[in-house]
């Protein structure tokens, strides 16, 4: 079992230091629809002088749109754009924040939005 924890260590570590400071904005991007990116970024900055492959190390082509389009008909059974489905949720999460809403101000007792929302 040592021998597993040296690994978890070393990957505990590269994704602290190496990967987080890769990591893009969300404003720059949060989903696949938007990759690959252009250029390289660096603690939330974009570095404008390293420019990506944006290919695989095979030399193929990446393209976040066509993969998402891809993952929707492998992950599931509905025949929906990528549009429909972003709808879908939202109707869903607005109606799912509703709920909640309601729930607090029946717990707390308290009659609007803010109070009945407020950490404990």
């Amino acid at each position: 079992m040592k021998c597993y924890n040296v690994y978890i260590l070393i990957f505990s570590r590269f994704l602290e230091t190496e990967y987080i400071s890769h990591c893009v904005p969300n404003n720059v991007s949060s989903g696949l629809s938007s990759l690959p990116l252009p250029y390289v970024y660096v603690d939330g900055v974009v570095k404008n002088d390293q420019p990506t492959t944006q290919a695989l190390p095979s030399g193929h082509k990446l393209n976040g749109t066509q993969a998402y389009l891809k993952f929707i008909s492998i992950f599931t059974t509905l025949d929906f754009t990528p549009k429909q489905l972003k709808d879908i949720a939202q109707e869903r999460l607005d109606n799912l924040l509703s709920q909640a809403i309601s729930l607090a101000k029946l717990y707390t007792l308290e009659k609007d939005k803010q109070h009945s929302c407020q950490p404990v």
